[in-house]
């Protein structure tokens, strides 16, 4: 995937710089050059406290689109009950789990499918 079939927000930071409202321009072309849903492109310049509002409303609408959608929804629940998991399986610490993470650490891929293997029995 292309950095703008991802993007929920495109910031150009340094608004304050000359050439910002240009670079900005030049974003907004290339993102009607696709089939892409609008995405925004926000201007902020920490420098003169601009744009920071816009950004926040920004991001906020994304998250707000993005949680509507059921697959999302299902993605985080499915990463917060993982998470629960994963920490109860770290606090009772088996020798099995030790295994899976010591495994992991050594860049073993296959610790990754035992890990979700393990996580699902408990």
């Amino acid at each position: 995937a292309g950095l703008l079939e991802v993007a929920d927000v495109i910031v150009v930071h340094k608004a304050d710089l000359p050439g910002a409202e240009q670079t900005a321009a030049q974003v907004r072309t290339s993102l009607g050059l696709g089939n892409s849903p609008a995405i925004p492109v926000v201007l902020v310049s920490s420098k003169e406290q601009r744009g920071i509002d816009a950004l926040w409303q920004a991001v906020a609408a994304a998250q707000a689109r993005h949680d509507s959608q059921p697959d999302t929804r299902l993605l985080r629940q499915l990463h917060d009950e993982l998470t629960r998991r994963f920490h109860a399986a770290q606090a009772g610490a088996s020798s099995a789990w030790g295994q899976i993470v010591a495994d992991a650490r050594r860049g073993d891929a296959s610790a990754v499918v035992r890990a979700l293997r393990h996580l699902a029995g408990s």
